[in-house]
C-alpha cells in the first residue's frame, strides 16, 4: 500500500544494508506511524492519481489546480511542496481521449499550518 519512487526501503534493508538507525517499533508505535501515514495519504490524495485528463471535457475546458507533492511536519509547522498550475483542453483526439496542456506556473513550499 506504501508508494515510493522505486521500491519501499524495508526496516531490515534500512539498517543492514545502508547502516541506518532503523528499529523495529513496539505495536502500539507501529499503529501509531500508520495511521499518521494515512493522514498524509488522505492530505495529499495519494489514493487518487493526478490525471487532469479525466477532469476536464468538452464542458469544463480549463482547471486550476493545486497538488502536494510532499509534506515535512514538525511539532512547530508543517509545510508542503505544492504544485499550482492549470490543465487545458487542446482537443478531443479521434480515440475518443482529451489531449490536455498542464501549465505549471509554481512550485514552491506553503505553510499549511
Amino acid at each position: 500500500k506504501l508508494y515510493a519512487h522505486n521500491h519501499m526501503i524495508s526496516r531490515r534493508e534500512a539498517s543492514h544494508d545502508i547502516k541506518l538507525q532503523a528499529a523495529n517499533p513496539s505495536t502500539e508505535l507501529e499503529q501509531i506511524m500508520w495511521r499518521l501515514y494515512e493522514e498524509y495519504e488522505m492530505e495529499m490524495n495519494l489514493l487518487e492519481p493526478f490525471e487532469p485528463a479525466k477532469q476536464v471535457d468538452e464542458q469544463q475546458k480549463k482547471i486550476d489546480f493545486n497538488v502536494s507533492g510532499g509534506i515535512i511536519e514538525s511539532q512547530w509547522a508543517m509545510d508542503s511542496f505544492t504544485f499550482t498550475g492549470t490543465a487545458s483542453l487542446v482537443d478531443i483526439a479521434p480515440d475518443g481521449s482529451p489531449n490536455v496542456n498542464v501549465n505549471i506556473s509554481s512550485q514552491r513550499w506553503k505553510k499549511i499550518v
